[in-house]
């Protein structure tokens, strides 16, 4: 694929120079340069989540076979935080109250 580059003339300048010190295209410079550039910057970079998805797919995975009756974690936790958030203090609240309602 062809890709034309307008650059100015101190860039043109060192390019040029760069590529008789090392012996290079500047076609192969500006390749290299942008394959760099592109990994660098623009394609996706791992998250910290994939950085422990393993430990923590393995521990979740022992646990559950640890504990069969603790239900996994709903799929759009992140979504409905609030309303998880409202239902685990709503039965929080009930176990800490009790069967006999104790403020009546």
């Amino acid at each position: 694929m062809t890709l034309t580059v307008r650059t100015d003339h101190r860039v043109s300048e060192a390019l040029a120079q760069y590529c008789v010190q090392t012996k290079q295209t500047k076609s192969d410079v500006v390749k290299q340069a942008l394959a760099e550039f592109l990994e660098r910057e623009a394609l996706p970079r791992p998250t910290a989540w994939d950085a422990i998805n393993d430990l923590v797919s393995g521990l979740v995975r022992e646990n559950v076979q640890a504990a069969p009756t603790t239900a996994p974690l709903p799929t759009d936790l992140a979504a409905n935080r609030k309303k998880y958030l409202g239902d685990y203090y709503a039965q929080r609240h009930a176990r800490r109250r009790g069967p006999v309602d104790r403020a009546a």
